[in-house]
């Protein structure tokens, strides 16, 4: 992944109950099969950039970090800068991102509201 300005690294953690396949995954690029309910939950619970977000992040997920900049999503998902704060902000709320001292951690199933 590219380097970009103001890139924090988000560790990502609790993404085994929501694949269905429990084969070690292959590298990135290849999303295993996953258990539409929590895909669904997600949706049901973010706005659609906050959703992006969530996807974006969990695509990342057998690498078990992603270097996240607004920059990157800009790129990649043609989010704008406060679209991308706003939607960190909303799985921050919502418990997807939990930010703990200096470790941001990402889990694609929500902390607070499952």
């Amino acid at each position: 992944m590219a380097n970009y300005a103001n890139q924090k690294r988000i560790k990502i953690t609790n993404t085994e109950p929501i694949f269905f396949s429990p084969e070690k995954p292959v590298k990135n690029g290849f999303y295993r099969s996953m258990y539409y309910d929590y895909v669904d939950k997600a949706a049901s619970l973010l706005n659609g950039n906050a959703f992006k977000l969530w996807y974006y992040l969990i695509r990342w997920h057998n690498q078990g970090w992603v270097d996240f900049s607004p920059a990157a999503l800009k790129e990649h998902m043609g989010m704008s800068k406060s679209s991308v704060s706003d939607a960190k902000k909303e799985l921050i709320e919502k418990g997807f991102i939990i930010e703990d001292g200096n470790e941001i951690i990402f889990t694609p199933i929500s902390t607070k509201l499952v």
